[in-house]
């Protein structure tokens, strides 16, 4: 759990965790496990002093599941043997990274059992042996199925998470495995510039380096440096007609991101956060389209269920903190 191995970097001292950001990780596990059961969609409603930084940190939370993931090997090696040929792929080799075409997938003439992947970028025509597909090939998006969405590549764009923070957290092979497996995890709706700021600060810690937020996160629609994304930054303010995946978890950062943009994720499984300090009016039009939901919709209330979570979690839910949960099936 990641809590057991970051501290917090504030005013150039590093100090334990303080339970509320534990509290946060806690809610982002329980989304990334549970945020779809038995065909219905859980929904969690937070109050807190203040809604600055929490629903990043929960961001991380799903993160963090999704880095430790078990990822079978021989699951990796069947999705490339079922790619076909024509089908799109990005092969890194050192500081050079492309989209490349797949020509075959043939049993290798060298290795009894194993296979070489056959691609073309240009004029060019290469074969990758079955050892190094984790480590030179990632999928792209248009080719798995439950995501339509390509990367980017280009000469500014990194490939794999390259933070060494990260990976004095986590093994290569961990990073690698996630990196290999393209889609989103989560959404996060709120203001790109408060966001920007406080992704950017260094207020993690361990073994002696300082991280970000940012570290965990690699956001479309907010950071384009990286090919690598495990989520997707929406605005509050703008108007969206993205398509999204309704199995993915989406995180309101306040009351009036959800009054946004609700129409867009009302399928999805959901976070939403309402700061005390927040506009009256703004608390109050979400808590009473909250209460419409739960009342008038085919709702479980699954608070106790969430709480037990945190519990196990290895966390109690901290003082000036309020949670409401409940799971909703939709017709």
């Amino acid at each position: 759990m990641i809590h057991k191995e970051l501290q917090l970097f504030l005013e150039n001292n590093v100090h334990p965790l303080p339970s509320w950001i534990i509290f946060t990780f806690s809610l982002g596990a329980f989304l990334h496990e549970k945020g779809i059961e038995d065909n219905k969609s859980s929904h969690i409603v937070v109050s807190v002093p203040s809604e600055q930084y929490f629903a990043l940190f929960v961001a991380v939370g799903i993160a963090d599941k999704v880095f430790r993931k078990p990822r079978n090997l021989q699951s990796i090696r069947q999705q490339i043997l079922n790619l076909k040929k024509g089908n799109r792929i990005i092969y890194q080799d050192k500081d050079l990274a492309r989209r490349a075409s797949v020509i075959s997938v043939e049993p290798s003439p060298v290795i009894e059992g194993e296979f070489i992947l056959f691609i073309q970028f240009g004029n060019i025509k290469l074969g990758i042996p079955e050892q190094q597909w984790i480590e030179k090939i990632i999928l792209l998006e248009e080719e798995y199925t439950e995501i339509k969405r390509s990367r980017k590549v280009s000469e500014n764009y990194q490939l794999r998470i390259s933070s060494p923070f990260m990976q004095n957290i986590y093994s290569s092979e961990q990073l690698s495995r996630a990196s290999f497996y393209p889609g989103d995890y989560f959404y996060i709706v709120g203001d790109k510039e408060d966001f920007i700021e406080m992704m950017s600060e260094k207020c993690l810690f361990k073994n002696g380096q300082k991280g970000t937020i940012s570290d965990f996160l690699y956001l479309e629609n907010l950071q384009n440096n990286n090919s690598y994304s495990n989520g997707k930054f929406f605005s509050s303010r703008m108007k969206n007609t993205h398509e999204v995946n309704e199995n993915v978890p989406v995180l309101f950062s306040n009351a009036l991101s959800y009054r946004k943009q609700i129409r867009l994720f009302h399928k999805n499984p959901s976070l939403i956060v309402i700061g005390r300090s927040e506009h009256e009016n703004h608390i109050d039009e979400t808590m009473s389209d909250i209460s419409r939901r739960v009342l008038l919709g085919n709702t479980e209330i699954i608070t106790e269920e969430l709480v037990n979570y945190v519990k196990n979690y290895g966390i109690s839910i901290p003082a000036g903190i309020e949670l409401f949960s409940w799971r909703e099936q939709y017709c």
